[in-house]
């Protein structure tokens, strides 16, 4: 049990130091009638055995990361699907204002939305 607490305990450093939620989404063009909006968690750095542990971390939680990606000097991995984005939330419980700022804002965006947890939608007064 230890050892799953200090695992979360670093995803929740990373990515609340290095990682980042934003909203992805298209445009309506000529030809590409399907519009769609939803949340990516991104993780992006220059160390390949950082983000190939980070990588198994999730895998080992269930949160169903993509692949990694190589992308000029750095490497990225990014959770896509909406229900891993929640529960990747959901699990590592952060505090920081600003990723719970974007969440929420990205994901009360959504149509049909609801909150898997209340306390991802309740305003927060300080980083601790």
């Amino acid at each position: 049990m230890k050892k799953r607490t200090l695992k979360l305990a670093c995803l929740r450093g990373l990515f609340n130091t290095d990682g980042c939620i934003y909203a992805r989404y298209s445009k309506r063009y000529n030809r590409h009638k399907k519009i769609y909006r939803y949340g990516v968690v991104q993780f992006k750095f220059n160390n390949n055995f950082l983000i190939s542990q980070l990588y198994k971390i999730l895998k080992q939680e269930k949160c169903n990361p993509n692949k990694i990606i190589k992308d000029k000097n750095s490497f990225i991995c990014r959770i896509t699907d909406q229900n891993q984005v929640r529960k990747f939330f959901l699990l590592i419980k952060t505090k920081h204002p600003y990723h719970l700022k974007r969440f929420r804002k990205i994901m009360e965006g959504r149509t049909g939305f609801e909150p898997a947890a209340t306390w991802l939608l309740q305003p927060t007064k300080s980083f601790t």
